[in-house]
């Protein structure tokens, strides 16, 4: 346990606390409040703009409501692998919540070809796990992979017919 003469920790999540009124609390969140001038509520969320938790300087922190902080993240990252105990442990996004998926992992690849490699495809089985790729040849990625009804889905392939299913509607108008 931590005693109140050791004024800062960093958490497994590298996030850095301090000692403040008999107990400890985000620097993050005290430092975002000086710069405010006010309490932070319940529904905001002090955002790391370069995804460093330890990276506190006022100019890298920016906040935002809990709602907008999700779709934030969903949208730039579909999971999170973080160490902890020396193991590594895959997030992923349901719904507007994240989770943790399986177990944990060895390494850091381990983690990010269980997210890749469709372990976590759909629950009508376990026959898309060796695509590495969607039906158009784009590759499941990290970046160009996210999750929709319990399946992996292609962000290029969301996009261009997106793109094209915008254009069409403003051609009928």
């Amino acid at each position: 346990m931590m005693t109140p003469t050791n004024k800062k920790w960093i958490t497994t999540l590298g996030y850095v606390t301090i000692f403040v009124d008999g107990r400890f609390v985000y620097e993050h969140r005290v430092i975002m409040e000086k710069v405010l001038g006010r309490k932070l509520t319940k529904n905001e969320i002090v955002h790391h703009i370069d995804q460093n938790p330890g990276n506190n300087n006022p100019s890298n922190l920016e906040v935002m409501t809990r709602s907008k902080h999700a779709k934030h993240h969903k949208e730039k990252q579909p999971c999170y692998v973080y160490k902890r105990h020396d193991k590594w442990i895959l997030y992923i996004w349901k719904g507007e919540k994240l989770t943790t998926f399986g177990s944990s992992y060895l390494t850091k690849e381990d983690a990010e070809k269980a997210f890749i490699t469709g372990i976590m495809s759909d629950n009508r089985g376990m026959n898309n796990v060796g695509k590495t790729h969607c039906k158009n040849g784009h590759e499941f990625s990290v970046k160009n992979t996210y999750v929709f009804r319990n399946a992996r889905r292609c962000r290029i392939c969301r996009d261009e017919y997106t793109e094209k299913w915008r254009r069409n509607r403003k051609e009928e108008q």
